[in-house]
């Protein structure tokens, strides 16, 4: 399987020898919501409907430590 992050202007997709991990949308709503606000993609927002969000991921070079 082929992840690629959905966060704008980042281009991480996965590939052999990256140290970058990926990360599903929470399932708790509210927390979902805040994420898609702070991400602000385009074509996701919270008011999405949450089945169409659960392929969706974010690479880890978006977390702090």
């Amino acid at each position: 399987m082929v992840n690629y992050c959905i966060v704008p202007g980042c281009s991480v997709g996965t590939r052999k020898g990256k140290e970058v991990s990926f990360h599903h949308l929470p399932r708790d709503i509210e927390r979902c919501k805040q994420w898609l606000r702070v991400i602000n993609h385009p074509k996701y927002s919270e008011h999405t409907p949450m089945e169409n969000l659960k392929s969706l991921r974010i690479c880890s070079l978006h977390f702090k430590n």
